[in-house]
């Protein structure tokens, strides 16, 4: 990354630091439709027509090259023709000056994040929430393609597709991806976030990078992905990315840290919007029934077997106990190490205590397994 990405924490954003660098041109007066209309003012127009239409920047969704031939009567390759015309006349005719400006401008927002942007991530640095509609971020994809001050590179593999103010800032992204992606493969489970910032400061051997521009850079991957808890690892873990009620109903848990009914961890999956998708309290019933991860510990409460719970009915509990005494246990002893194991009221550990096929009384107090001469 350029050295921007590695100065240390500072207060400032990534728009913070555009805003404050620029004196000719300002985001906040960045008005992209009326920038291209203005820029397409002189051009032919047959020509800024399939501009608009081809990059969507009316509001409708961008037409193929194949769309905008059949409307025209002329071939598909005409009009790829036509686009490359037009974008060449505009950067060398007389608002070339207007668009060196706007490239500084675009260049800047890059530079403040380190050189490289995620292309939705762009956008929205770019425009903030007022100007985000879809033509506004047409017509800036289509001044992004205008500028000579940047450069796209189009997804594949494990990275998105991105704008970058050179090819050595773009390199440099990829170095560093397959740096966090090894920490993760190394480490081999989800980390939180100052926990990933140490491991990347000290694998990478550099200063501690901003935390907007950490996150820019992370945002760039396709292999890693923050879970909505706050924990960072790679997308094909379920931890990180569920595919289902189960593993939503996992980090929940998981995160809660202690069991819960049901209803309740209905309740947080739908609130912690893993997805679009709504969970339903039957789903998640029957998806923990089905599932080893989870021990029914009372009523429609579940916990986490990994937490030390074991499957089974409060018989099943006493005798596990018994069997792990090697001996008779006293009542109360046995009261509270099943309490400690399910959530049950007290009579329910008694009455489990009164099957004669099962459990003997020892004395007064004591009980042992029928089993055990």
């Amino acid at each position: 990354m350029s050295e921007n990405s590695v100065n240390g924490p500072k207060p400032t954003l990534i728009l913070d630091e555009v805003m404050s660098s620029q004196k000719d041109t300002s985001l906040q007066e960045f008005e992209p439709v009326k920038l291209v209309y203005d820029l397409l003012e002189d051009v032919d127009e047959r020509a800024r027509d399939i501009i608009i239409k081809r990059f969507g920047i009316d509001g409708d969704r961008p037409k193929t090259l194949e769309n905008l031939g059949k409307s025209y009567g002329i071939t598909r390759e005409r009009v790829r023709q036509i686009e490359s015309l037009t974008l060449k006349e505009l950067r060398s005719g007389p608002n070339a000056d207007r668009i060196s400006k706007l490239g500084s401008l675009i260049h800047a927002t890059l530079s403040a994040a380190g050189g490289v942007m995620e292309q939705e991530s762009l956008l929205t640095e770019m425009l903030g929430d007022e100007r985000s509609g879809d033509a506004n971020r047409a017509a800036l994809l289509f001044l992004l393609n205008l500028s000579d001050e940047v450069e796209q590179f189009t997804e594949h593999a494990n990275i998105r597709t991105v704008w970058a103010s050179n090819r050595a800032a773009y390199d440099q992204l990829t170095t560093l991806l397959k740096q966090m992606q090894t920490i993760f493969e190394t480490e081999n489970k989800p980390l939180a976030w100052e926990a990933l910032k140490g491991k990347i400061t000290q694998s990478t051997n550099t200063e501690a990078m901003r935390d907007d521009v950490l996150r820019t850079t992370l945002h760039t991957s396709k292999l890693i992905a923050e879970n909505p808890f706050g924990e960072w690892g790679l997308t094909p873990w379920t931890e990180i990315v569920p595919k289902g009620v189960r593993d939503k109903a996992y980090l929940v848990l998981r995160k809660h840290a202690k069991p819960l009914h049901f209803l309740k961890i209905t309740e947080r999956i739908n609130a912690s919007r893993f997805d679009a998708r709504k969970a339903f309290p039957q789903t998640v019933h029957n998806e923990l029934i089905k599932d080893k991860r989870f021990v029914l510990v009372g009523r429609g409460i579940y916990a986490l077997k990994e937490w030390g719970y074991v499957p089974g009915t409060v018989a099943d509990v006493l005798t596990q106990i018994l069997e792990e005494a090697g001996g008779p246990v006293g009542r109360a002893e046995l009261l509270n190490e099943v309490l400690k194991r399910r959530m049950v009221k007290r009579n329910t550990v008694l009455i489990g205590l009164q099957d004669k096929s099962k459990f003997k009384r020892v004395d007064r107090r004591t009980y042992d397994l029928v089993s055990r001469a």
